[in-house]
């Protein structure tokens, strides 16, 4: 009875000790928030924060990360003195959302003259979200910067790929940039730390078995009976190379020995007789002996490398739900600053070591009473930049409002472009998105472009999800500050000026750039025609006429490119073989723009 009351409640075949699969993520939350005295939650958003932030007197640097859930105790394990002082999750392997990540950056950076470090993993919907709540913060007049964790050693060739992707070593950025704060380090000097740290670690995993996720019932991905699959990243993203299964030893030896290749990109540098401190993963559902044992030969191996382990951490530090695999992370003592700063006392509960609860304190949620704060809105938008008249501010409301009907009907073209190297779904999200903004076009006041733009910014976010919704609200958000921005001159040279900066915003934290194919080899020859336009006699359809143009023939370009960023750089090039569909997506909104002006 009581078995098929589980199978019964996830709605699987699979057995968890969960109730209802849609609820598991914040029933997670207020589990962990139960066990720990020194952390609370939020009552209605999922963020974890280290309540001596929240405490009146001095502050120090506040450090905060996160990303998808799944990967426990990550990140509440690591809520503490000494380490982070807030953390957010997102759902199952997802990136969580801006506003709950500009949430707990407030929260804990609210009145903090000292600042915030904002660390994000390597993904691309981490990076633009993340990005874009620190962008918010900043516009706000915070002191909070971003570091990026990346520090896989699968690809021999970095380049054509998203990048090195974030893994377990993160904890020793977390560690060491913890403890610099708690001892009353500056902003600037942590980040400097951070960066010096980046050229010293390197991760590796393998696994035998993809893990499954809530709700499901076969594996993300399986592994050949005998094989295992070397590379992957935390969410079972594809390897480097299969490997026959073998021993503990002899599957560490090709582990090491593959993170310090020397005509690899991505290598490690071990020297003979420098320290070194490691990390051993368990990414889920590797037994304690064989943790034991794989440990073991790793301590042995680098040995015999000449190499000195002088600090060993070994548990399920950061892993992926049930997966059955290992992880090594190496991080290079260079720096004789950094093993003190590892050794350092922190009350992070999943750095080893027990936590003790106050005498008398009982083990119950606290909520945190947040300061308030306010997006950004349209009364707060100044009226001293780009201002549109009469008949101009009719006409830019009448070409958006054409080109939203006439982009729509592209969904499934867009859909079928993007099946061939992604989701198969950014003509749905581009959908969403204008259908989002035409449900408030009527709201809209045209004659200010950079408060209408701005509220779209904050529709596509809502509406779009996951990376393409970050990546057009960056890009709209990038627009609107610069429209914002005092000018009594040309307005063809503001524009091109706000098409610049948003082109900007998506470049820093999307980590693309022109050739790589995506929407920027629509947007940037489109911009580039735009800026020619400046000082010319020529109406708003002429100008927008020739962007759609530049557009176009930046898409059909893309058909010859080979991927490098996004979901389509790891796909083989002759699965790659149309037109982006993102910049197919640009090319069609802007020719439905310039449709409506010439109506």
């Amino acid at each position: 009875m009581f078995s098929r009351y589980l199978v019964r409640n996830c709605q699987t075949k699979v057995m968890m000790f969960l109730n209802k699969t849609e609820n598991c993520v914040r029933e997670r939350v207020e589990g962990a928030a139960l066990t720990n005295p020194n952390m609370c939650i939020t009552a209605d958003q999922d963020i974890f924060i280290d309540r001596s932030y929240l405490t009146p007197g001095p502050k120090k640097v506040a450090i905060i990360t996160g990303g998808g859930s799944g990967h426990e105790p990550f990140p509440s394990g690591y809520i503490g003195e000494g380490m982070l002082a807030a953390g957010v999750p997102g759902a199952i392997f997802t990136s969580p959302p801006t506003d709950v990540i500009l949430s707990a950056i407030k929260a804990v950076g609210h009145n903090n003259e000292k600042g915030v470090l904002v660390v994000s993993y390597n993904y691309t919907g981490d990076r633009i979200n993340f990005g874009l709540g620190l962008e918010k913060c900043k516009a706000a007049g915070m002191k909070v910067e971003m570091f990026v964790v990346g520090e896989d050693c699968a690809f021999t060739k970095v380049e054509g790929t998203a990048g090195r992707r974030g893994l377990v070593g993160g904890l020793f950025v977390f560690k060491i940039a913890g403890a610099m704060a708690y001892n009353g380090a500056s902003l600037e000097d942590i980040l400097a730390t951070c960066e010096e740290v980046a050229h010293a670690y390197g991760t590796l995993g393998v696994a035998a078995s993809g893990c499954i996720i809530p709700g499901r019932e076969e594996p993300l991905f399986e592994v050949d009976k005998g094989i295992l699959e070397m590379g992957l990243g935390l969410h079972g993203e594809a390897g480097c190379l299969s490997i026959p299964f073998g021993s503990s030893r002899e599957v560490a030896d090709k582990m090491l020995t593959h993170m310090t290749l020397p005509n690899s990109e991505s290598r490690l540098d071990l020297k003979k007789g420098e320290k070194v401190a490691i990390i051993i993963n368990n990414l889920g559902s590797v037994t304690q002996i064989e943790l034991n044992v794989f440990t073991k030969d790793v301590i042995t191996l680098l040995r015999e490398r000449g190499v000195k382990p002088v600090r060993v951490y070994v548990g399920s530090l950061i892993t992926s739900l049930n997966m059955k695999g290992l992880q090594i992370s190496i991080l290079r003592l260079t720096n004789s600053k950094w093993l003190p700063l590892l050794d350092a006392p922190t009350s992070a509960s999943a750095w080893p070591k027990p936590l003790i609860p106050e005498e008398g304190h009982e083990l119950t949620i606290e909520y945190a009473k947040l300061p308030s704060h306010s997006e950004d809105t349209k009364e707060k938008m100044s009226t001293k930049g780009l201002m549109l008249e009469g008949d101009k501010a009719k006409l830019f409301e009448q070409c958006v409002k054409f080109a939203i009907q006439d982009v729509v009907q592209h969904e499934k073209e867009l859909n079928q472009l993007d099946s061939k190297c992604g989701d198969g779904d950014c003509g749905s999200t581009l959908y969403r998105g204008l259908t989002g903004i035409s449900k408030v076009l009527d709201k809209q006041p045209f004659q200010c472009p950079s408060v209408v733009i701005s509220g779209f910014a904050d529709v596509a976010l809502q509406t779009m999800g996951g990376a393409s919704g970050g990546l057009y609200s960056l890009f709209l958000i990038g627009i609107a500050n610069k429209l914002q921005e005092r000018f009594d001159g040309d307005p063809v040279k503001r524009w091109s000026e706000a098409l610049r900066k948003g082109i900007e915003s998506m470049i820093k934290y999307g980590k693309a750039n022109r050739g790589d194919r995506t929407m920027l080899d629509a947007l940037l020859p489109a911009t580039e025609a735009l800026e020619k336009c400046i000082g010319q006699e020529m109406t708003c359809g002429q100008i927008l006429t020739k962007m759609a143009d530049a557009a176009e023939a930046g898409c059909e370009a893309t058909r010859h490119m080979k991927a490098k960023a996004g979901r389509a750089s790891y796909c083989r090039p002759e699965d790659v073989n149309d037109v982006d569909a993102g910049a197919r997506a640009v090319a069609l909104c802007l020719r439905g723009l310039a449709k409506g002006l010439l109506l």
